[in-house]
């Protein structure tokens, strides 16, 4: 059984859990509310249509015996706040943000990026969003899925 194991780093996009950093800061932006942010975690983003992609192509690919370990990721890290303050410039909205250090998880790691060069050889892949590109999207989603639900800007999003 030829086998390949995907280490995506932090996925996000549409349709993620709205627990998680992304979708929470775009709903702070949207509905005019504060943010709560653990200090200087910082990540490599990767947009979810990216792994889609890297999950294809692993999944086609012929390695020959090789069963590699990939890790998927633009290799790139941003601090939470960055993701934040490209939100609200993506958003045209300000987020107000209230650091709190007890926010920070055991896991936040001052230094995690993805080194995706072995994807790049073996499954031809590499991800085509940067960090602002796959915002803009996620952003255009989550308005796109508030009128739908007739729940514009400025009402708070209700769990579903």
């Amino acid at each position: 059984i030829e086998l390949v194991v995907l280490r995506p780093f932090q996925v996000y996009g549409p349709w993620d859990d709205p627990c998680h950093l992304v979708p929470t800061a775009i709903a702070a932006a949207l509905d005019g509310r504060d943010l709560v942010l653990a200090p200087r975690g910082r990540r490599d983003w990767i947009f979810v249509s990216d792994l889609i992609e890297a999950c294809l192509l692993a999944l086609a690919a012929e390695l020959g015996g090789e069963q590699p370990e990939l890790n998927l990721g633009t290799g790139q890290q941003w601090s939470n706040e960055d993701v934040v303050e490209t939100i609200a410039k993506l958003s045209d909205r300000p987020i107000r943000i209230r650091l709190d250090e007890k926010a920070a998880r055991p896991w936040d790691r001052d230094d995690w990026r993805a080194d995706s060069t072995k994807a790049g050889k073996l499954l031809g892949w590499k991800p085509r969003h940067d960090l602002a590109s796959g915002l803009k999207e996620t952003i255009a989603w989550e308005r796109e899925r508030r009128s739908r639900l007739g729940k514009g800007e400025g009402k708070v999003r209700a769990a579903e």
